[in-house]
C-alpha cells in the first residue's frame, strides 16, 4: 500500500476530558458533547413497489443501504446517509452524492453540517447495537436521533473528513486489489476442476467428441451417460425428501433425530442446523434417511449445489427441498461426482441446467429433471485418480485464498480501526 505523504506519525491532543460515552471514552477537551439530532434531520425511507423498480431507469434504489436496482425517481439527494432500519443490513451506514431512492428499510439521515464526518463517525458508532428487537433486527429513528456523539468544531470535521478519504481511499484499493485476487483464484480453481473432469490427467490422450456442446472433446476412451445410468436402479437410486406436510409441526429442537436441508449442502457442513424429529417420526420417514455417502442434491432456491454425506453424521433424514441419490459403486466415485456436479467446482452441470431453464425462472428440480442431465463416465480407476489430484490441488488453491481472506480482514479491520481512532479524538491529524 501507498504511504501517503499527508500521514502523520500518531499523535494525541493536549488535553481530555471524560465524554460520559461508553463507545467513544476520554475526548479532547474543545470537543462538545450532543445528542445526534441536533446535528441531522432525520425520516423514514418510502415504500417502492417491484414494477417501478428496472435497470432501464437511472435513480439508484437503496433497500436498507444495499443497492437493489434503479428506479425514474427519488427522494434522497445528494450528500445523504442511508442507515439499514431492519433485517440483515441494520444498522449499515451508505454515503448518497447523487439522488436516490431509500426503501421503507431505511434511514434517510441529512446532516446539517459535515456530511463526510458524520458519515465517518456513524460507522465508527456501530448502530447495529441500537437493535431494539430478539428477532428480526430493528432500529428505530428515535434511537438514532438520541444517539450521544463528540463533536469537533467545523472547521476540524472537515480536515478529519478529507484526510480518512485519503486514507480510507488507499485501504479500499488495496482491499478491491485483494478481491480482484480472490477472484482470480476462484476462476483457477474452478478451470482447472472442469478441465481435469473433462479430459482426464494425461495431456496426451487422444480426444473425440463429446456430442455436448457445453462439453466438448473429451478422452477417446471415456463414455458419456446420463445420471440415471450411474445411480443405483432400485428404488434408493434417486429419491426426493418428504412432502413439507409430512414434517409439518413435527420439526423442534433437542428430539434425537436431525433434520438436513439446503444449508448443510451449500456450507458442506453437516453439524449445521437445529431442525430434530422424534423417534416415531424418523421410523415413519425412513425411506428418506441420509446415509454416509450419499449426495445431497439441492433443488429449490440454490441449483447446482451438491454435498457428499460424510461419515460419523448425526442419524437424520432430509426434508422437502433436497434430493438424494446414491451411486452404482461399481461405474462411479462419488468424489468425482462432486467435483462435477457442484457449480463451485465446475461449470458442467449448471451450463445443461441453464438451458433447461429457457429464458424463464426454474422454479426447482425434480427427479426427471436430474436423472436426465448428461454425465462423464471415465473408467473407475481413473475418477479416483482424478478425485485424489484434485483434492490435493484444491486444497493447495485453498490454501492460497484463505491467506487473501485473512489479509483483507485485516485491511477491513485497519480501516475501522483508524476510522474509529480519529473519529473518537484518539488520534490527531491536523
Amino acid at each position: 500500500m501507498r504511504k501517503s505523504h499527508h500521514s502523520p506519525m500518531k499523535q494525541r491532543y493536549d488535553s481530555y476530558k471524560p465524554s460520559g460515552i461508553d463507545w467513544i471514552g476520554d475526548i479532547p477537551s474543545h470537543w462538545t458533547v450532543s445528542k445526534l439530532k441536533h446535528h441531522i434531520h432525520i425520516d423514514s425511507g418510502d415504500y417502492i413497489s417491484k414494477d417501478e423498480i428496472s435497470d432501464d431507469n437511472k435513480i439508484p434504489v437503496f433497500g436498507g443501504g444495499e443497492q437493489i436496482g434503479f428506479a425514474s425517481k427519488s427522494n434522497v439527494s445528494e450528500n445523504t446517509l442511508i442507515i439499514g432500519r431492519v433485517g440483515a443490513r441494520c444498522g449499515c451506514v451508505t454515503p448518497i452524492i447523487q439522488r436516490a431512492w431509500a426503501t421503507d428499510n431505511s434511514l434517510i439521515c441529512i446532516p446539517k453540517k459535515d456530511f463526510k464526518f458524520l458519515y465517518y463517525l456513524l460507522l465508527a458508532a456501530n448502530l447495529n447495537k441500537l437493535n431494539e428487537s430478539n428477532a428480526q433486527p430493528l432500529i428505530t429513528s428515535t434511537k438514532v436521533k438520541n444517539l450521544i456523539i463528540g463533536m469537533p468544531p467545523l472547521a476540524e470535521q472537515e480536515a478529519i473528513a478529507a484526510w480518512l478519504d485519503e486514507k480510507c481511499g488507499e485501504i479500499d484499493a488495496a482491499i478491491a486489489k485483494v478481491d480482484r485476487e480472490i477472484e482470480l483464484i476462484d476462476e483457477l480453481k474452478q478451470s482447472e476442476i472442469s478441465r481435469v473432469v473433462t479430459r482426464g490427467l494425461n495431456p496426451h490422450v487422444p480426444l473425440r467428441p463429446s456430442g455436448i456442446d457445453w462439453i466438448g472433446d473429451i478422452p477417446k476412451h471415456w463414455a458419456m451417460a446420463r445420471i440415471r445410468n450411474i445411480i443405483e436402479q432400485t428404488k434408493n437410486g434417486i429419491k426426493i425428501g418428504p412432502f413439507g406436510s409430512a414434517l409439518t409441526g413435527h420439526v423442534l429442537t433437542g428430539l434425537p433425530y436431525k433434520v438436513y436441508g439446503q444449508w448443510n449442502i451449500v456450507g458442506k457442513d453437516f453439524k449445521a442446523g437445529i431442525g430434530t424429529v422424534s423417534a416415531s417420526i424418523f421410523k415413519n420417514l425412513q425411506a428418506y434417511e441420509v446415509k454416509e455417502n450419499d449426495i445431497l442434491i439441492s433443488m429449490m432456491g440454490t441449483i447446482g449445489k451438491c454435498s457428499i454425506v460424510p461419515s460419523h453424521i448425526c442419524p437424520g433424514i432430509m426434508d422437502s427441498h433436497v434430493v438424494k441419490i446414491r451411486l452404482n459403486t461399481n461405474l462411479y466415485n462419488s468424489r468425482y461426482f462432486e467435483y462435477i456436479y457442484d457449480k463451485d467446482n465446475s461449470n458442467i452441470i449448471i451450463s445443461e441446467l441453464s438451458l433447461k431453464k429457457k429464458g424463464s425462472i426454474m422454479d426447482g428440480l425434480n427427479s426427471s429433471i436430474i436423472k436426465d442431465l448428461h454425465i462423464l463416465v471415465p473408467p473407475l480407476s481413473e475418477q479416483q485418480a482424478i478425485a485424489d489430484y484434485l483434492d490435493k490441488k484444491c486444497a493447495e488453491i485453498d490454501g492460497l485464498r484463505a491467506k487473501l481472506i485473512k489479509k483483507r480482514e485485516t485491511l477491513t479491520e485497519l480501516r475501522q480501526s483508524i476510522i474509529s481512532e480519529v473519529v473518537t479524538g484518539k488520534r490527531k491529524i491536523i
